[in-house]
């Protein structure tokens, strides 16, 4: 502890006398003789369990954060689409496993699916029942397209 002691007083010392340039090397080289010590004595075996422990947690936030862009876009398109009802318009947005169109003038929702064994049906020829397994499927094969299809069943089934 002593030793310790006496490095830092002995580093600070010699920060306020070096260049600034040096000033920045010396700090670097300070922070990695810390954690080298700290790694050795054990004493940061706490802290780096802690970082290990958050990575799966900020991998989760990344994915939850791209999702949220992803819905943001997607309400901005089905906002734009239904702020200017122009006579026999309509928007369309596509995503992986759907087409979906939204009429200006009715503001009817339909689609059309891609992908998949349904491929090339429309939505409104589904039952209840396959289009929410398929809303299931979608939410972990690609969330987008299990938005669309939530806005769907939201408009045409409550």
């Amino acid at each position: 502890m002593l030793i310790a002691l006496v490095a830092a007083l002995a580093f600070v010392s010699w920060y306020k006398r070096a260049p600034k340039s040096a000033r920045t090397r010396g700090l670097i080289y300070a922070g990695i003789a810390i954690a080298v010590v700290g790694l050795i004595s054990g004493r940061l075996n706490p802290v780096v369990a802690a970082i290990a422990g958050l990575v799966p947690l900020a991998h989760r936030a990344l994915g939850a954060l791209k999702l949220a862009q992803t819905l943001r876009g997607m309400g901005n398109s089905f906002r734009a689409a239904a702020s200017g009802p122009s006579a026999g318009q309509g928007s369309d947005v596509e995503s992986r496993f759907l087409r979906m169109h939204l009429d200006h003038d009715s503001g009817a929702l339909s689609g059309e699916v891609l992908a998949g064994p349904y491929a090339g049906q429309t939505l409104a020829d589904l039952s209840l029942s396959t289009l929410i397994d398929l809303h299931r499927q979608w939410r972990v094969d690609d969330p987008p397209s299990a938005n669309l299809l939530a806005s769907y069943l939201d408009s045409v089934h409550g």
